[in-house]
């Protein structure tokens, strides 16, 4: 297992060659993070915190899902309960989108996910430190490793990384196994350029009167 280690920098090109693998590509987790970061910032502000942070979450899952499934039928989209995840199942592994905390993006900490650690986030870890300790051995239905896509965006921030956690309190993600950082810094003036406040549209409104 690769442990965290305080100031470890990005091997991008390690990093391309396990996403390779993963039949992904570093433009494309890019191109989906740019997405999410517009779909956020596109909430109104007026809207509860909640909601606007679940938008991460959702618009996230069906972003991945419109990139993903499109690319053949290995990809799909299982559900147990309320946990929903992007699955490969020719690579065998899942991935599910989260809301970053603070962290997130940053090798020299540990990132988690911003809200706490639920029941089936905290299974699916267990299961991935349990898939850690036996590489290359048969994985059992339903025991694939679980990848999440972490970002985290602020009104003038996007960080964003696929990580793989193998430990979890329940308040986050305490060891990984692997952590890919995803370069964000061109995607900034592209996702603030087209969130920016539009002009008021007047839209005309009939209105019935009775005499």
């Amino acid at each position: 297992m690769n442990g965290l280690k305080s100031f470890d920098l990005p091997d991008y090109q390690e990093d391309d060659v396990r996403l390779q693998a993963m039949e992904l590509s570093m433009s494309l987790l890019q191109e989906i993070v740019a997405l999410i970061a517009q779909a956020w910032r596109h909430t109104s502000p007026l809207v509860p915190v909640n909601f606007r942070e679940q938008k991460v979450f959702g618009e996230g899952q069906g972003i991945v899902r419109e990139s993903l499934l499109s690319l053949g039928r290995h990809w799909q989209t299982v559900k147990k309960g309320n946990d929903e995840q992007t699955v490969n199942t020719k690579v065998g592994y899942g991935l599910t989108v989260k809301k970053g905390n603070k962290w997130t993006g940053i090798l020299s900490t540990v990132a988690s996910q911003q809200s706490r650690i639920g029941k089936m986030t905290h299974e699916a870890v267990e299961i991935n430190g349990q898939l850690s300790l036996f590489p290359g051995e048969e994985i059992t239905i339903g025991q694939r490793p679980r990848w999440y896509l972490l970002v985290y965006v602020t009104a003038d921030t996007v960080r964003a990384e696929l990580s793989l956690p193998v430990r979890a309190n329940e308040k986050a993600f305490t060891a990984f196994a692997h952590r890919i950082i995803i370069p964000t810094d061109e995607l900034l003036p592209v996702a603030i350029s087209v969130v920016q406040d539009s002009p008021p549209i007047d839209i005309p409104v009939g209105i019935k009167t009775t005499s």
